[in-house]
């Protein structure tokens, strides 16, 4: 059986583009998924399925078109890299005190095309290149003097990645049994 992590971007807990959490997993295990869980209202999923990457992708766009009524662009990556990439980020020594870590997931764009996308950094954040993302932090006492928090959202390809922070990728995958 595959594990997958599935994370949606710009999604709400109420309002525009409202993804329903629970009927999400209801939905996910009607169609022969185990072991669904979810951390937090803001589209983290983690789950096993019999079927292959490109059948688990359809099968979501299925999902979404039958049951949501916008347009919503997701990450889906197996249990064993976003592991990886955790890890990878925990042993890298990247992070500092009173910097806020994240990791930036491609969706459609590839991560060389996603920094270019993000530009220059400032003094305030800083990235380092993995190989299926991108880590970044930023001094959270000057988020605003931070290019990239307000680029993440603005850039050209903002709606071909998703950010989490690091300690919910850890939450996330510390909820799968």
């Amino acid at each position: 059986m595959n594990q997958y992590v599935l994370l949606f971007r710009a999604v709400n807990i109420s309002g525009k583009n409202h993804l329903d959490n629970t009927l999400l997993k209801s939905l996910l295990s009607q169609k022969g998924c185990s072991n669904v869980v979810s951390y937090i209202n803001s589209g983290n999923f983690c789950f096993s399925c019999d079927l292959e990457y490109d059948k688990v992708r359809e099968m979501i766009d299925d999902i979404l078109v039958a049951n949501f009524s916008f347009n919503v662009n997701y990450y889906l990556g197996s249990y064993q890299d976003v592991k990886k990439m955790l890890d990878d980020f925990l042993e890298s020594n990247f992070s500092e005190k009173g910097y806020y870590d994240n990791i930036i997931f491609p969706i459609s764009a590839s991560v060389k095309q996603i920094e270019l996308s993000l530009g220059a950094t400032s003094q305030y954040d800083k990235y380092l290149l993995g190989d299926k993302c991108i880590y970044w932090s930023f001094d959270l006492a000057n988020y605003r003097k931070s290019k990239w928090y307000f680029s993440s959202a603005n850039c050209e390809l903002s709606n071909q990645f998703t950010v989490r922070k690091i300690s919910t990728v850890e939450k996330l995958l510390g909820k799968v049994k």
